[in-house]
This record gives C-alpha cells, structure tokens and sequence, in this order.
C-alpha cells in the first residue's frame, strides 16, 4: 500500500467505505510506504519479495495459503499480483478484482512475456476458480473471456476522495491523512485537513508556479516516462508541448505523477513544469490551479485523474478508447477525439477558447459526481452477501 498508485489508493478507499458501512475489513499489503496506517480498516503487512519473473512472485505467494485458511474471513477481495491464484486453495469464497492489462506495444520482448503470462494466468486459469468477478469499467469487463465475464459485475470507483467538503470525505478519512516518511514506513507524519476555497488553493497554486489568470495551464497527472509506460502517451506530449508554447504563449504546462529526475529533465527539455512524486493530499490544489486536462493515453482501466479533473470542474481531453466514453461525457465536459490529428485541434480550440473551457467545465461536477465511493462500496456489499449466501 504506497501513496501515488492508483490500485493502492482504490483499495484503500473501497477498504474505507465499507468499514463506514459497518462491516469488518482487513487488507492485506506484500509492501507498504506508512501512508495507510491510520485506516479504519485494520491494515496487516504481510510481505513478500517482489521478483520480476511473475510465475516466482505468485511462488513466493504460497507460503501465506495456510495463513489465509486459517483467519476468520468470511470472503475474500483479491486485487494484484502474486495472489490471483489464490481461489484454488483457499477455503472461503474469493473475488477477483480485475483492472485490466495494459497493452506491450512498445514493451521488450521480455516485458512482453510476462504480460503475455499475466494474461494467460489470470483470464483462462485464476479468474475461472473465483466465485465472482469484479471489473472497475465495462471496457475493462469486454477484455475478459466469455465465461469470465458471464460472472463479473462492473463497479465503478468513486470521486469524492479529495474534497473535505464533499458529506462522505469523513466516511472516508475519520483519521488525519498521512504523509510517508522518505526512508522509514514507520514514522508517517500526520496532514491537517486543508479545508481552504477552492479559489484561495487556485490563488495560491498559480502564485506558486508563476502564473498569470490570463495563462492558461494544462494538467496530465500520471506515470510520466514514456518509455517505461508507452502506452500512457507522454512521449506525444513531449512532441507536442514545444509547438503549442510557441504558437500560444500564455499556454503552461503541468506534469504530476511518479518519476525520477530524468523524467523531470525530460518535462523540462519540453518545457513542461513537473511536479514529480507530489503529495496526495495536495492534488485538490493541482486540479483547482490548473485551467484544463489533457491526457494521450492509449488504454485506461478507468482513469480515475480524468474523471477527478472533471469534478473539480476543469474540462478534459481524451482518446476516444478504452474506458474514456464511460467517465467522460463527451461534448459535454470535454472532448474525446479519434487521432493525433483531431487532439491537436481541439487542444489549440480549448486553449484559445476560455467560454468553451468555462462552459464545458461547468457541467463537470455533475457529471463527475455519479461516481462515488459509498456507491461503489454498497455494490462490493451487494455482490459479497450473494457470493458468501
């Protein structure tokens, strides 16, 4: 459980609404950075060494069967790697939660082994031992073979997570946030609460970064290396970037997401601002400061940062692929295009336009708020009564 990903932190607050709900939930973490330890639920470390060959990761795995068969649960999420195998020896009932497998264009052959491995195991050997099966998007649920997905409902992630002011925020965190300490998990500092206007955290943003209210700043939030994870599109952002300052000038550009300070360099080489490993409980200010969102990913599970830009009423551009028509609304709060093409245009229209970034921004929040946390929890209910009857 680590601070910056985007499975840890949808765990965590899936994990944190259900315990609001009343129920007894324990979470199971191979590694943890500290930043979860004030959870409602109860969080139990039980690690395992990472190893880059998948089948001696899941082989790891097996030393903690005879524990899992011996705690008093009466079902069982199971959401990575190295467990998926786990619904053939365990004794409780399982679900798989299946996020989807991102393609390995552009990966090494290695890369494309392993990925190649990952999906053979858990789509045609692992998922079919699961009791039921749980997919973050309908897309991510078309992936999936006929007879996986005869069993899989979709649950949507949730949206309410980083504003204090939203009624569900204290179902999610009745505990300070915490901030990991840089080498040692077990002395996280606790973050106050900032509960400031979203107006005085814009104010403070740009005055921060430089910005004038006539500039108008583009957000990514994501892995940023594009070579790492080409499929997250970066490298056309890179491309594009330079060109777009030139031809506007008052145009900024923001990249938040894990990285090292070669990506940084490479933000910089684009004249990009990066903001590298930033805090979570910071990113209400990202998303508030900046004027719109961009994104050039070629595959999406879901795209949790798409659809918070979105709440917090920034308009949004996209592919139109994956499971972006599912959490944008296209035309609507933003535009989904079809090529390299199309996404140039319509990115110099949303920068040159600020009525349209106002309008579509507006609509945003309504359209983002369909999705939530308690909703999302009450469907895992649902679906767990059903599996353990």
């Amino acid at each position: 459980m680590r601070l910056g990903w985007g499975v840890d932190l949808t765990l965590h607050l899936t994990a944190s609404a259900l315990t609001s709900l009343g129920h007894e939930v324990r979470l199971y973490a191979a590694n943890h950075d500290g930043s979860f330890a004030n959870a409602p639920y109860e969080l139990i470390y039980k690690p395992i060494v990472p190893h880059k060959l998948f089948p001696r990761f899941e082989w790891r795995a097996r030393r903690y069967i005879g524990y899992f068969n011996d705690e008093p649960n009466e079902v069982y999420l199971i959401a990575t790697q190295p467990y998926f195998y786990y619904p053939w020896f365990l004794k409780a009932p399982c679900v798989n939660y299946e996020f989807g497998i991102v393609p390995t264009t552009g990966f090494s052959w290695r890369k494309k082994m392993l990925w190649a491995y990952m999906r053979f195991s858990q789509f045609y050997m692992y998922h079919p031992a699961a009791s039921a099966l749980v997919a973050n998007s309908e897309f991510t649920k078309s992936a999936l073979p006929w007879y996986d997905r005869r069993k899989t409902r979709v649950i949507y992630h949730g949206i309410e997570h980083y504003d204090p002011h939203h009624p569900d925020y204290a179902k999610l965190f009745p505990s300070p946030i915490l901030e990991p300490h840089p080498t040692d998990p077990s002395k996280p500092k606790e973050v106050p609460v900032d509960r400031r206007t979203n107006e005085e955290l814009r104010a403070e943003f740009r005055k921060k970064h430089g910005f004038s209210e006539k500039d108008v700043v583009c957000l990514y939030v994501g892995r940023v290396n594009p070579v790492d994870q080409p499929y997250k599109g970066t490298a056309e952002l890179f491309e594009l970037a330079p060109s777009l300052k030139t031809e506007f000038p008052n145009m900024k550009w923001v990249m938040v997401g894990l990285g090292t300070e070669k990506d940084a360099e490479l933000c910089r080489q684009s004249g990009i601002i990066p903001l590298l490993n930033h805090p979570d409980w910071k990113m209400r200010q990202v998303f508030v400061g900046c004027d719109l969102y961009v994104t050039a990913s070629k595959w999406e599970g879901f795209n949790l940062p798409i659809l918070e830009a979105q709440y917090f009423g920034k308009p949004v551009l996209a592919y139109k692929l994956a499971a972006h028509p599912e959490v944008v609304k296209d035309g609507v709060t933003g535009f989904l295009v079809k090529d390299k093409s199309e996404f140039r245009l319509k990115l110099r229209e949303l920068i040159r336009e600020g009525k349209l970034r106002e309008e579509l921004g507006s609509k945003g929040p309504a359209w983002a708020k369909r999705f939530n946390w308690m909703a999302c929890a009450r469907g895992f209910e649902g679906l767990f009564g059903e599996v353990v009857g």
